[in-house]
């Protein structure tokens, strides 16, 4: 069963780069799934919906936790769809 949660995506933009929030899907082994990306117009997300990635732990400056993503965790930019043969 895959379990809905929160991560943390970087967006890059104009003024900078930054964390936001992303619903995904909890898969085996420590993989997940982004199902939506919550950004600014005229920000692009590293990692699209769509995408699986690992994730690992990111301190924030007041010490918070969160867990965000920071690589793939396949080749695919669409896993769920097979490449016709």
């Amino acid at each position: 069963m895959t379990e809905r949660t929160q991560i943390y995506v970087k967006v890059i933009s104009a003024s900078g780069e930054a964390w936001r929030p992303a619903d995904a899907l909890r898969l085996p082994e420590d993989v997940y799934e982004i199902v939506t990306v919550r950004h600014e117009a005229g920000e692009k997300p590293q990692f699209a919906p769509g995408r699986r990635v690992r994730c690992r732990p990111y301190e924030l400056t007041d010490h918070d936790l969160i867990l965000v993503a920071h690589e793939p965790a396949d080749s695919s930019t669409h896993p769920d769809k097979e490449k016709d043969s």
